[in-house]
């Protein structure tokens, strides 16, 4: 699920193939945007004209909200886990099992950047729009120049990275990813958060907070 910007509108992903979206205050439908597939995961642009959505049947969609006009589509070559906006909006991205993320201008669909990583699961734009965080199934996150796709950083998990995102400011990254420990001859897994400091291009060695989550 998500709320657009101005807390006015919520989209929200469902198995029965479609994305819906609500007006936040009633709950009244507002559009129904459609898929081959169930959808994974929503998202608004920042002016909150638009919402993305990824979904299983391999692509990731951008529709108008108020219409619900499909303007954008990107194919992948495998179910799509998660999709963002850039700041400006111009911009979307997606994360695929095939093993990509993909950045694509909205109004057109047309394919700016394609980054390569086994599967990505997460995706995130900085508020600056100069780089792009990916989460994968190989226990890596990823740093990214949003416009060439030259890796900035690699920062190691113990398993799966599934969530990635930038604080406001851009100062800082969260990744969460289920790490497996090594425990009286069986592995403990367990959901960790990671707050990394973004620093000026250099790799970052060690999260500054590392926190445990038990669900």
């Amino acid at each position: 699920m998500a709320f657009s910007g101005d807390g006015h509108y919520l989209a929200a992903g469902s198995t029965d193939k479609l994305a819906r979206v609500f007006e936040a205050r009633s709950l009244k439908e507002v559009a129904r945007l459609s898929h081959q597939g169930p959808v994974r995961a929503v998202a608004f642009s920042p002016d909150g004209r638009h919402v993305a959505s990824a979904s299983e049947d391999a692509t990731a969609r951008v529709f108008e909200v108020e219409s619900g006009k499909e303007v954008a589509r990107v194919s992948h070559e495998g179910p799509v886990h998660a999709v963002a906006f850039s700041p400006d909006g111009r911009y979307a991205a997606s994360a695929s099992e095939d093993g990509t993320a993909r950045v694509f201008e909205v109004e057109t669909g047309k394919e700016a950047v394609q980054l390569s990583h086994g599967q990505v699961h997460a995706v995130a734009l900085s508020p600056d729009g100069r780089f792009l965080a990916m989460g994968s199934e190989d226990g890596t996150g990823q740093i990214l120049d949003a416009a060439n796709g030259r890796e900035v950083a690699r920062l190691r998990h113990g398993g799966p990275v599934n969530a990635v995102a930038f604080s406001l400011d851009g100062r800082f990254l969260a990744t969460r990813s289920l790490d497996r420990t090594p425990a009286g001859g069986q592995d403990l897994i367990d959901y960790k958060v990671r707050v990394f400091e973004v620093g000026r291009g250099r790799k970052w060695p060690e999260p500054t907070t590392r926190v445990t989550v038990l669900l």
